[in-house]
């Protein structure tokens, strides 16, 4: 994780409130009355098109009119529920700057794939931790006074979104989803396709307002990706996409095996071009169907194995082949690995999540079972936390759920015997800045206890920058005695930021590394 030398402390996740619309230990009662009478009729007609209607929304009391409904998804009829829909609520489509708690636009999923309601918030809040991603929740649905059911409420990748995550949320956002199917339109999956920015529009959508540079600035940074030397690929396409981020977002599909996403069906995620440091960051999307429920003809053995450098290789995922490749140094496979062993050590455990999906589940029981249209039962609602279950209902009609405690216990046994996850790797400790605070007349000297045990340590790197540049400064750190690290061989070692002027703001992370290449 990079650290500031800030004077106060920068919050970029704000913690969440009362007033919340995403507070998690709240549910809402979302109240949405039609006046038209074909009103079921009219959402199904605009599926395809996803044009909304006009419905009134009362919240906690407060009535907001002319809200825009629709069905969230474009999928064809057979493929969903006949009441149990997704659904999109556009607080603002026809009433100018309306909002619901400072948020625009509103999204309800129904859990499709997911008979325990758990996945899509449990995995955004485990990368929340780690990397821009959407907070959700649980709300519950009423269309013209009939309860609906209970809904997960993930945040849309808007502009609120960006101001949680970015300086400056003015900039270009795409969503990597093909608008169109067929053959000839090229994967989501930042594939150099050519120069010609028109070749880009079928496979992303442009979701914010023109500024001028849009899609220039997404062929510019597909092009540093692919079509540069290996070997200096770190700073070539580093000024274009943050490369340390892309490596944390693939990790972390790939652990949580969200096989519907960048990593195996090329879609369903954002990517975001910061204008403060004119780069991009990729953005989780859609992540309902995590930990193996997006299958499609693997067994739950399969699922479970899958490997860490899945699709590494394959020229259509750029993310997992060019960035993982050994040529790019130590800030590139050996980073990945050590970014994953993170999430795999301290997330990617029943200890862990086993109580957390119990507090999900105890705060929606009551409702999911009051919930007359949900997809799955009761029986599976509990069952599916422990065990596989076949479901049924639209596409997911035979299909497995996978057990959630199988399927982390065993993917767990499964990862951490393999080498890159078994191997000594180095800790860091008593990580120290001096002076503390940091001051304009002194160089600042940063000190950590780094040591392994069973492997011979290769090198400790310091990086820092100035942001927004968007390339660090590589210096090394010594355990020699002349670097203000104690006595030589004392496992302090130092390394040196040099003197800043008062208004600098630097951001630095370590890294140490063995002689096999395992990373902290």
């Amino acid at each position: 994780m990079i650290r500031k030398i800030l004077p106060v402390l920068i919050l970029l996740a704000p913690a969440a409130t009362a007033q919340d619309l995403y507070d998690i230990g709240t549910i809402r009662d979302l109240r949405l009355e039609f006046a038209q009478s074909n009103w079921w009729t009219l959402l199904d007609q605009n599926r395809q098109a996803e044009t909304y209607i006009a419905a009134d929304l009362e919240v906690e009391g407060v009535l907001y009119s002319q809200v825009g409904v629709r069905f969230k998804g474009n999928s064809p009829a057979s493929v969903w529920p006949e009441q149990k829909m997704p659904f999109k609520v556009k607080m603002d489509e026809f009433v100018a700057g309306q909002d619901l708690l400072g948020y625009d636009t509103i999204n309800l999923g129904n859990s499709f794939m997911d008979p325990t309601f758990c996945r899509e918030v449990l995995t955004y809040e485990v990368l929340r931790r780690w990397m821009p991603a959407p907070k959700s929740n649980f709300i519950r649905l009423w269309l013209n006074d009939e309860y609906w059911g209970i809904y997960v409420n993930p945040q849309q990748v808007s502009g609120e979104f960006l101001d949680d995550w970015f300086e400056d949320s003015s900039g270009n956002r795409y969503k990597c989803d093909p608008d169109g199917h067929g053959p000839g339109i090229p994967p989501s999956t930042l594939v150099w396709v050519s120069s010609n920015p028109q070749d880009y529009h079928q496979s992303y959508q442009l979701k914010s307002d023109p500024t001028g540079t849009e899609w220039q600035d997404l062929v510019d940074m597909i092009d540093a990706l692919n079509n540069g030397p290996l070997s200096s690929l770190w700073s070539d396409a580093g000024s274009f996409l943050d490369l340390d981020r892309s490596l944390w977002f693939t990790a972390a599909q790939n652990l949580f095996v969200n096989r519907d996403s960048y990593i195996e069906s090329r879609h369903n995620y954002y990517v975001y071009h910061d204008p403060h440091e004119q780069r991009f960051s990729p953005i989780p999307w859609d992540v309902n169907e995590a930990f193996g429920n997006f299958g499609m003809g693997w067994s739950v053995s399969q699922l479970q194995r899958m490997s860490p450098t899945h699709n590494y290789g394959h020229p259509d995922y750029p993310l997992i082949s060019r960035l993982l490749n050994s040529s790019t140094g130590p800030r590139g496979r050996d980073a990945y690995f050590a970014h994953y062993r993170d999430l795999l050590e301290t997330e990617w455990n029943w200890v862990v999540m086993g109580p957390r999906i119990d507090e999900l589940q105890n705060l929606i029981e009551a409702d999911v079972q009051a919930d007359g249209k949900k997809l799955y039962s009761m029986q599976y609602f509990h069952d599916n936390v422990t065990q596989d279950v076949t479901i049924g209902g639209g596409p997911g009609g035979g299909r497995i759920s996978c057990g959630l405690k199988p399927f982390v216990d065993n993917r767990r046994s499964y990862l951490l015997g393999l080498p890159e996850f078994s191997r000594p790797r180095p800790s860091l400790s008593g990580i120290q800045v001096l002076p503390d605070p940091p001051s304009a007349s002194s160089p600042v000297l940063v000190l950590a206890e780094i040591a392994v045990s069973g492997a011979n340590l290769d090198e400790a790197l310091l990086y820092w920058r100035n942001p927004p540049a968007t390339l660090f400064t590589e210096e090394t750190m010594f355990d020699d005695g002349q670097h203000g690290d104690g006595a030589s061989g004392d496992g302090l070692f130092g390394g040196v930021i040099p003197l800043q002027s008062s208004s600098a703001e630097v951001e630095w992370f370590l890294m140490a590394s063995t002689t096999n290449g395992e990373t902290t």
